[in-house]
């Protein structure tokens, strides 16, 4: 099959119709052959580099989506430097990492334990921790009004953009709650490299992996030109299965810590998303990982305290090993 890429991106979209055909669009892609999203995702590396005339890098976290990007991108242009943000991590990604040539390390300003003190815990998701901390800190008795019920001052009802009615006791919790830790660990060091660098980046994130960022996809497509916008993601229509047969059919090396059960490598502190995870969650898979590390969250930054108010067990589990998912072979 081939592919033909218009010289830009289609600028941010707000008709509904068009939004539909999006959806459409990218349906279509998500079920392409492995091949076939190969050729489309290469077709995207190079326009976006060929428009950049070349001032572009490799946003590298050292997880599986940004492992696959880094292989994509250096097969066409070898010589790209990628950049990873240094986030609250174990040793295991570190050591992946720095076995991986060309890659620029930046360190936030501001530590986790900080960042919580002063603004607050990450719980549940992007958007309710957002909404929880609009609320408490507002003088205005229309935005606490909309950001708990989603009534405007107009008396219409919002569709979004206020605490759902099953985390609206989030407001009265005796912690900080906010949404602002990735601004400070990832956010700004990678903005503040681009803008000192003059570098734009590729990024490894996928529709399918929240619906922010399914939005994000159907507002703005893969590739971004808009002026102090510019990324390319090139990723964006690929599925997990995509990501790991491109893996084993290229032999890629992967951090470890997927076969030790790990799914995300982001913030190992982060609570975003962790009422969903089924047993074992990403903190009772931290105690046998690293018990320094599971001791220090539990009890230094007080992670146990969030945990219990939110009802989500951290209680660790003796025998780990059956719940697995080993992806080798």
């Amino acid at each position: 099959m081939e592919f033909e890429l218009k010289p830009v991106d289609k600028k941010p979209i707000k008709e509904n119709r068009k939004n539909v055909i999006l959806k459409e669009e990218l349906n279509y892609k998500k079920n392409l052959s492995l091949q076939e999203k190969i050729k489309y995702s290469d077709l995207l590396i190079k326009q976006f580099y060929n428009k950049l005339n070349g001032n572009v890098y490799i946003a590298f976290s050292g997880g599986i989506d940004s492992t696959v990007l880094l292989d994509l991108v250096r097969k066409n242009y070898p010589n790209i430097l990628a950049v990873r943000v240094v986030e609250p991590s174990y040793k295991e990604l570190n050591m992946f990492v720095n076995s991986i040539d060309n890659v620029d390390k930046l360190n936030p300003k501001r530590n986790f334990k900080y960042i919580i003190n002063k603004y607050g815990y990450p719980i549940i998701s992007k958007e309710i921790s957002c909404y929880v901390d609009r609320y408490r800190n507002t003088k205005s008795e229309d935005v606490k009004k909309f950001r708990l019920t989603g009534i405007r001052k107009d008396g219409t009802k919002a569709k979004v953009g206020f605490i759902s009615k099953k985390w609206r006791f989030l407001v009265d919790a005796p912690f900080k709650i906010s949404d602002r830790c990735c601004n400070f660990i990832k956010k700004y060091p990678f903005k503040n490299f681009e803008k000192k660098n003059n570098l734009k980046p590729f990024i490894g994130t996928k529709s399918v992996d929240s619906n922010n960022r399914l939005r994000n996809y159907l507002k703005y497509g893969c590739n971004i030109f808009d002026k102090e916008k510019e990324k390319s993601r090139p990723l964006s229509f690929w599925r997990e299965i995509d990501i790991w047969n491109y893996v084993r059919s290229n032999k890629l090396n992967y951090c470890s810590l997927y076969d030790m059960g790990e799914k995300n490598l982001g913030c190992i502190f982060c609570m975003f998303g962790v009422h969903l995870e089924s047993v074992p969650n990403r903190f009772q898979r931290m105690y046998h990982i690293n018990k320094k590390v599971y001791n220090y969250a539990m009890n230094i930054l007080d992670i146990k305290s969030v945990l219990d108010y939110i009802k989500i067990d951290y209680t660790p589990i003796q025998k780990l090993e059956k719940y697995f998912d080993i992806r080798k072979g």
